[in-house]
Formats: C-alpha cells, structure tokens, sequence
C-alpha cells in the first residue's frame, strides 16, 4: 500500500514535479541542450533535499535520473490505484470553463508515458497528437512574437 513516508514514493512524487516541469518546457518553450539540462537537474536535487529525498536516491546527473525516471515508468512497480483514478478525475475533469478542461485534459493525457496514459484509460491517438502538436506549435508562435527583441 502506498504510503507518503516511503523514501520511494517520497523520491517519485519529486521526480515526476522535475519531469513533468521539463516535459512542459520542451514541449512549449523550446530543447535544452545538455548544460542547461544539468543545471536544471542540479536545481531539482535542491528541491528533492528539501521534500525529504535521500541524498544517496539522486543520480548524480541528468542523464542518471533520465535513466532512473525512464525505469521506474516501464517497470510494474508504478499501478493507477482507485485513489490514483479519482485524483486523476479531478485533475482531467475541473469544475468551469468547459474548452479550459478539455485542453488541461490534452496536455494532460498527451505529456503522460503512453503505458500510463493506458492505465488511466485515456484515449490517444494520431489525430489527438496532431492537434497537441498544433497547440504547442501555436504556444511557440505565441511566445516568439511577445518576446521583444534585444
């Protein structure tokens, strides 16, 4: 049973906030390119001390965390609980603006690992993809033009 004190969920709450921040990022900002990676991943260790993570739990790098986050998705350690689908539906479904909802349930859904996105029971497909796509295509767009030059 899941438990908030296990130094494993501890380090998977935190991993998932460093992924999904840097999942965010290069998809509607732009690539980081490896140094920046790192100095990213550095500032993540900081936050990962101050939630509780265990030192000796954080690779020493980007490339190790990858690695690490990247195994934990595909191993059958990570299960979408009741209590997991019931988060999820306040988190897919919020109260409000319907057209709001429905993009926070696109992002959502499009950024999740797709064996993830399974369990939860998300619908994917090309067509939601390409339109995914085209947001962040239309996010980049935006930010460019409102960036003033110098």
């Amino acid at each position: 049973p899941y438990s908030g004190r296990d130094p494993e969920a501890v380090w998977w709450v935190w991993a998932t906030l460093a992924d999904t921040a840097w999942l965010l990022y290069e998809r509607f900002v732009a690539p980081l390119d490896a140094a920046a990676c790192e100095a990213y991943y550095a500032d993540h260790r900081v936050l990962a001390r101050m939630l509780g993570v265990a030192p000796d739990r954080l690779a020493p790098d980007w490339s190790g965390f990858r690695a690490d986050f990247d195994a934990m998705v595909a191993s059958d350690r990570l299960d979408v609980t009741p209590l997991a689908r019931d988060i999820a539906e306040t988190v897919l479904h919020p109260p409000g603006d319907a057209g709001a909802a429905r993009l926070a349930r696109s992002i959502s859904a499009g950024l999740l690992p797709p064996r993830i996105r399974s369990a939860y029971g998300l619908a994917w497909d090309e067509r939601r993809e390409a339109r995914l796509a085209e947001l962040v295509a239309s996010v980049r767009t935006l930010r460019a033009a409102g960036t003033p030059a110098g």
